[in-house]
């Protein structure tokens, strides 16, 4: 028997994945969560994207907060603290996730 499938996320289980822009890399990510908090975004995670070859960080960060509509704001944020930001959706290299037997 050689079946072939896909995996995918449920529309109620999907978080929004978007990437910031402009940030310091080597800030602590627990001061972007109080600021971010403090503009009624309560993201559940944020991790600094990283250099391979290098291993240093890039000046972006990604935040993956829950999927609801005042957390749909993140896309129009244009400042963290005292930084300048930019914010949009996170791209995806390639098709979804796929498991061959």
């Amino acid at each position: 028997m050689n079946l072939k499938y896909y995996m995918f996320e449920l529309p109620d289980q999907k978080k929004l994945k978007s990437v910031i822009r402009r940030l310091p890399e080597d800030h602590d990510t627990s001061e972007f969560i109080v600021e971010l908090s403090n503009q009624k975004l309560i993201p559940t995670q944020i991790s600094p994207v990283r250099r391979r070859g290098f291993n240093t960080n890039f000046p972006l960060f990604l935040v993956i907060p829950p999927k609801t509509r005042e957390n749909a704001a993140i896309y129009g944020l244009t400042s963290i603290g005292y930084y300048k930001v930019t914010a949009e959706a996170l791209r995806r290299k390639g098709s979804p996730r796929q498991c061959f037997k």
